[in-house]
């Protein structure tokens, strides 16, 4: 993430995020909800404003800044659920993954984060100020998204063709020094897809959908199959029924 220059012409913040993989604690109590590690720059890119306390900025991530690794900005949602909705719920201590963080800010209703169909309930700083650049630089470290924001007057095909272009230096300087031959070979292979995040980032893809909707598709046709038979041996049954009937009419004497 850190390979893509952030003096670009093209771009006007970058931030690197992770998804949400933490055990949660409120008052000693392990709750369900989403943590997502995040940079300086994560707020800012999303162009949110806090509706209580502050959110994390760049001043966050810097050697020697206050508390460093250990703050935490939570939902309106979380807020709600798990603190009342209380305006001093900054500065109390949750756990993320056994290690406490102190709340600094809530973020605004409607705000969930760029993963689509994930509710995001807490953001934490991605690592201490000290070592969280060399973490995101890391060629070990492959579990970051990345989000950016474009410059005034730029489009998404501008964005594209100059990554595209940055893409096989990017591979070349982040490739993992341990990794075998064949492995370095498959991960230089990999290509890179930039699409507008204007309605969130995709956690599936059409393919995961697939299986399920032709199962959907077969079990609604049997069922359609079935009505059909149903329907037509009842229709089956009312004629059989009207002929005994005609037949006595009709020797009675009367007319059709």
């Amino acid at each position: 993430a850190s390979e893509i220059p952030r003096d670009s012409k093209i771009f006007s913040s970058v931030a690197p995020w992770s998804t949400p993989v933490a055990p949660l604690q409120v008052n000693g109590e392990s709750v369900p909800g989403a943590v997502s590690q995040v940079t300086g720059d994560y707020f800012r890119t999303f162009s949110v404003r806090p509706v209580l306390g502050r959110l994390f900025g760049p001043e966050d991530f810097k050697s020697g800044a206050r508390a460093p690794g250990d703050l935490a900005v939570i939902s309106y949602g979380f807020w709600q659920t798990r603190y009342g909705g209380h305006p001093d719920v900054l500065g109390k201590v949750l756990k993320v993954n056994g290690h406490p963080r102190t709340i600094v800010g809530v973020t605004p209703h409607g705000f969930f984060g760029p993963m689509v169909g994930v509710s995001i309930d807490v953001w934490t700083q991605v690592m201490p100020p000290a070592t969280s650049e060399e973490a995101l630089r890391s060629r070990q470290n492959q579990g970051f998204w990345l989000t950016a924001r474009l410059q005034p007057g730029v489009r998404v095909a501008m964005a594209r063709a100059e990554i595209e272009t940055l893409w096989p230096q990017i591979l070349q300087t982040t490739v993992p020094i341990q990794e075998k031959i064949e492995q370095r070979d498959q991960f230089l292979k990999q290509r890179i897809k930039v699409e507008a995040a204007a309605a969130g980032t995709p956690t599936t893809s059409l393919l995961d959908f697939e299986r399920p909707l032709w199962a959907l598709l077969v079990s609604a046709g049997l069922l359609l199959v079935i009505a059909c038979t149903n329907l037509a041996s009842l229709l089956a049954a009312r004629a059989a029924n009207r002929v005994h009937e005609m037949g006595i009419r009709i020797a009675l004497g009367a007319t059709r």
